[in-house]
């Protein structure tokens, strides 16, 4: 009797006379090396676990694609490259949902818990892409040509925005090929090459390049060294050496026009600085483009007070924010 009784025990905890598992062979047409799969499961019917598993392929997808956003993060010649920022994970995320598959054959249900799997080909997907990724290169292509072959500084920082808003529009195409496939996609790594490329050479130009700031057009002269002091800050942000100077034989130089006016305004006195001037290639003698920028301090009292309080934002560095944008968008800063 006790043996009958231990083998009793036995035979539940093993599932003796139970049913067998339910065969999977769809798995086996679906290797590991070829798909991306998700099992699904949902008390709320079948659809509902199909959905789950697809679901669940696409977080193996974006998982796959943020690993590679990840591990190309870091540094370029010194300077931060980018790439996060130029490529955000929202663009990257795989937009392609269409292309995962459910296996009706492995959709069930026991009871209230049903069960579904889904499929993802690699190689479907690097095609298809890879057509769309081939159909929008000649545009970068042509750029980064462009780029390649500008001579002076005007030039190569077109030509070279030109190159990174092409390449911008390909890369995300590039990043889900090989976050799905888990491989170099060849034209995709050809590209980011050539571009990284011209990053190095922005960075090189932008290494040797000095900003001469001519002040003998500020109005007023007591306003020159505060000024010239929030200016080499400026450019400092950018990534840039600049000083002071009269003359400029190579380089950029800087002449703003530049006043201080104070008044009392609505909520009491303030002083406001205001500038405006063009950043020119000293050797080719051309215009890059135009900097303006005005910077305010203020009292409720006192003009005096509203005065230091300029100053004092122009030392914090209020010029600098102000004027961020525009010499990136002059110079190949960023």
């Amino acid at each position: 009797m006790r043996g009958t009784l231990f083998g009793l025990v036995v035979c539940a905890l093993a599932g003796c006379g139970g049913e067998a598992p339910r065969p999977e062979p769809w798995k086996a047409r679906h290797p590991a090396s070829r798909f991306i799969t998700a099992d699904g499961f949902s008390d709320e019917g079948p659809d509902a676990a199909e959905a789950e598993a697809r679901a669940g392929v696409a977080r193996q997808i974006d998982s796959s694609i943020e690993a590679t956003l990840t591990v190309r993060t870091g540094e370029t010649d010194g300077r931060p490259s980018h790439d996060i920022e130029s490529v955000t994970r929202e663009k990257a995320r795989f937009d392609r949902g269409e292309l995962i598959k459910v296996v009706r054959e492995a959709t069930h249900c026991e009871g209230r818990r049903c069960q579904a799997f889904a499929a993802l080909d690699r190689d479907e997907v690097e095609d298809l892409l890879g057509r769309e990724y081939v159909a929008g290169h000649a545009a970068f292509t042509t750029a980064a040509g462009a780029a390649e072959g500008a001579a002076g500084l005007a030039d190569f920082t077109v030509r070279f925005r030109q190159a990174e808003t092409a390449f911008d529009a390909l890369e995300p195409r590039g990043r889900q090929i090989e976050g799905v496939t888990g491989r170099a996609y060849g034209p995709y790594a050809t590209d980011r090459e050539r571009r990284d490329a011209l990053r190095a050479r922005r960075a090189r130009m932008l290494a040797d390049l000095r900003v001469t700031l001519r002040l003998d057009a500020a109005a007023d002269e007591a306003w020159r060294e505060p000024l010239a002091g929030a200016l080499v800050g400026a450019f400092r942000d950018a990534g840039l050496l600049a000083a002071p100077g009269d003359t400029c034989a190579a380089g950029v130089e800087f002449r703003p026009a530049a006043k201080v006016a104070c008044g009392l305004g609505p909520l009491g006195p303030s002083c406001e600085l205001q500038i405006d001037g063009e950043l020119r290639d000293c050797a080719a003698h051309a215009g890059l483009g135009t900097l303006r920028a005005r910077v305010v301090g203020a009292h409720p009292r006192s003009e005096d007070d509203a005065r230091r309080q300029l100053l004092d934002r122009l030392a914090g560095g209020a010029l600098a924010a102000a004027l961020r944008q525009q010499i990136g968008d002059v110079l190949p800063t960023r």
